[in-house]
């Protein structure tokens, strides 16, 4: 879970921890395992972390899935939600009632956060740049919000329409 290649602390690349905890908690639910108390430890710590790391329910500046872009990203906002909501099924799992409603919660106040500021209404952003400035540049990574992390849902009529715009634009079509 190192979320950084650089000594600068800025060039944090979050999403890494962020797909940890949605990685171990896809891992165990394939396998049909719950949690072991160490896998809870380390899932914990890393969403103690991502917490740290969100401000009115979008992640800190950070460096792209590239490693190419410092910013706020469409990609690592979907990763964080995804965390959240790992982390959520993975405190089910161990009993932690509260906890479980914590990691929800934020799941949710993360994903207003991405429809209300990363979504123009045609299409996501790629981010924004440290100083606020909106990035429309057309990116793949926005994909992430549909796969792998499934942050919207293609049953609900809005999504599955939008999510076919913004494929056709990655596709030419």
């Amino acid at each position: 879970m190192a979320p950084a290649w650089s000594e600068d602390h800025d060039s944090q690349q979050l999403d890494q921890t962020a797909a940890v905890v949605w990685a171990m908690a896809e891992v165990l639910g394939q396998k049909g395992e719950r949690p072991s108390a160490e896998n809870w430890s380390v899932a914990e710590k890393a969403l103690r972390f991502l917490e740290q790391r969100l401000s009115a329910g979008v992640h800190a500046t950070g460096m792209d899935l590239w490693e190419t872009f410092r910013g706020k990203f469409t990609y690592t906002q979907a990763t964080f939600i995804a965390a959240f909501r790992a982390g959520s099924q993975l405190a089910e799992q161990m009993g932690k009632k509260d906890e479980a409603i914590h990691w929800r919660n934020l799941a949710e106040q993360a994903k207003a956060a991405l429809l209300q500021k990363f979504w123009t209404g045609d299409r996501f952003l790629r981010g924004f740049s440290p100083d606020g400035h909106p990035d429309k540049t057309p990116d793949a990574s926005v994909l992430g919000v549909l796969f792998p992390f499934g942050i919207l849902d293609l049953t609900i009529r809005w999504s599955g329409a939008s999510a076919k715009r913004q494929c056709g634009r990655f596709c030419g079509n």
